[in-house]
């Protein structure tokens, strides 16, 4: 545009030459080729900062590496590279499940074990109250038979005699150390069911544990979308190691349309203001759209904790900012693939009449694209 306002300006110059007869010299040529590059340098600015644009319009999508959470053989491969699938209701891939079912088996096994041996302590808990009530009976009798004999002897000396109470008296604190044997026999029993119980919880979660890492032997699709660079085939070994991906699922649930611009012609952008985009994959088509926000940050910017100082010489920035746009047509660029190049042009609140010039290059890209092969 700025070369056909050039040449509109150059065309005007030759008229007013011939219309008003002015013969060229030094000084008028002078003259009017600064005059030139003023109005076509003023009219570039004013553009550049009331409607910016980008060549570097870019769709984006989250990605997910595909890594298992259990290892093992992969035993069958169900999903297709780059054919679509929904979430959690396709697989992608089966690991071999052998050792995972036993170990469910095991697990199984284990905990009806602890759950029929936590019914023995109880029983005999069960036997050790009843074993304490009829002892502490006994105790009573004992007690009270001994009560009686020292009574007896107090009124009458001679009516018992001293052996039978000391009998008693053996007796009873006999029946005394019975019943504490049983309440410690039964405080032994309450710990033992108590440990009882607290391995048949860490054995119900060793259970929960293996069940859960069998069913991971079936992955299924973590979103909507599809598969690709799928390197898997049956008989890789699937590993838990994140660098160890056997291939990469592309979440189309959602579309991102990102560009980079120079910070400082960014200064009158706000979100909300209107845009034009162009992509190379439709030509001949303008999409609508919004900014959605200036993504404040730059990995430029960014500092990561280490034990290495930070040189000068690796401190700088390339001077562009990141700003998401979100399209009118959500369904058409959805269907756009990920990686598709593109133009956009931002239409702020300022120096509207200067808008025309990037609406007329947004429609030239749009019809350029037939006839670009890059």
């Amino acid at each position: 545009m700025i070369a056909l306002a050039a040449i509109a300006y150059i065309a005007l110059i030759m008229v007013c030459y011939k219309l008003f007869r002015i013969k060229p010299n030094s000084v008028n040529v002078g003259l009017f080729t600064a005059a030139g590059f003023v109005v076509l340098g003023a009219i570039l600015v004013l553009w550049k900062f009331s409607s910016p644009s980008s060549t570097h319009l870019m769709v984006s999508r989250y990605t997910v590496p595909l890594v298992p959470q259990v290892k093992g053989p992969i035993s069958k491969i169900v999903a297709q590279p780059n054919v679509p699938l929904r979430r959690g209701k396709d697989v992608l891939f089966e690991i071999q499940k052998d050792v995972y079912e036993l170990n469910l088996r095991q697990a199984q096994g284990a905990l009806k074990a602890a759950e029929a041996n936590l019914g023995v302590l109880e029983a005999a808990i069960r036997g050790a109250e009843a074993n304490i009530r009829k002892l502490q009976a006994s105790l009573a009798a004992s007690e009270a038979e001994l009560s009686v004999a020292q009574e007896t002897q107090k009124i009458n000396a001679g009516a018992i005699a001293k052996i039978k109470v000391k009998q008693l008296s053996e007796a009873y604190n006999a029946a005394v150390a019975a019943v504490d044997q049983a309440v410690a026999t039964k405080e032994q029993a309450d710990q033992a069911l108590l440990v009882s119980r607290e391995q048949i919880a860490s054995l119900k979660a060793a259970e929960d544990t293996a069940q859960f890492n069998l069913k991971q032997c079936t992955i299924f699709a973590p979103a909507d979308g599809f598969v690709t660079q799928w390197t898997a085939r049956e008989g890789t070994m699937a590993d838990t190691s994140s660098g160890a991906a056997i291939g990469t699922f592309v979440d189309t649930s959602s579309t991102f349309l990102v560009a980079t611009f120079p910070q400082n012609i960014l200064r009158n952008v706000m979100p909300g203001d209107p845009v034009e985009m162009t992509f190379k994959t439709v030509p001949g088509k303008v999409f609508t759209g919004t900014v959605e926000n200036i993504i404040e940050a730059s990995g430029e910017g960014q500092i990561s904790p280490s034990g290495k100082l930070m040189s000068p010489t690796d401190w700088g920035s390339s001077g562009l900012s990141f700003v998401r746009f979100k399209a009118d047509d959500l369904e058409s660029v959805k269907s756009l693939a990920l990686g598709t190049d593109g133009t956009v042009s931002i239409y702020t609140d300022k120096g509207k009449p200067f808008h025309v010039i990037s609406k007329v290059s947004a429609r030239i890209n749009a019809w350029m694209y037939y006839l670009k092969p890059f």
